[in-house]
């Protein structure tokens, strides 16, 4: 009987030394976010991320340069830089049709 109306004793693991205070709770709860957020993420962008209408609205909004293949790139790279090309497209659709004959 006395047993049962006494506070139970747990030992080392609840004690008034080791009670998680809230900055341990906090960084507790962080952590179990963090590893949730670390597996659900991928799963959630898999099944969103794989439907084709979010797929298109990123081709088109992040559409790469793209250029002619008989055009030099480095001539587009310069003018993008804001430098003077060395050469000239004229030259390189002159060394595309030297390539072909």
């Amino acid at each position: 009987m006395l047993l049962k109306a006494s506070r139970p004793l747990f030992g080392f693991f609840e004690n008034q030394f080791s009670k998680p205070g809230p900055m341990r709770t906090s960084h507790k709860r962080k952590g179990i976010l963090w590893v949730w957020a670390v597996f659900s993420c991928p799963t959630f962008l898999v099944l969103f991320g794989n439907h084709p209408d979010v797929q298109e609205w990123f081709i088109r909004l992040y559409r790469p340069m793209e250029y002619p293949p008989e055009a030099d790139p480095r001539i587009i790279s310069d003018i993008l830089h804001g430098r003077t090309p060395k050469h000239s497209s004229l030259e390189s659709y002159q060394k595309e049709r030297t390539a072909l004959e």
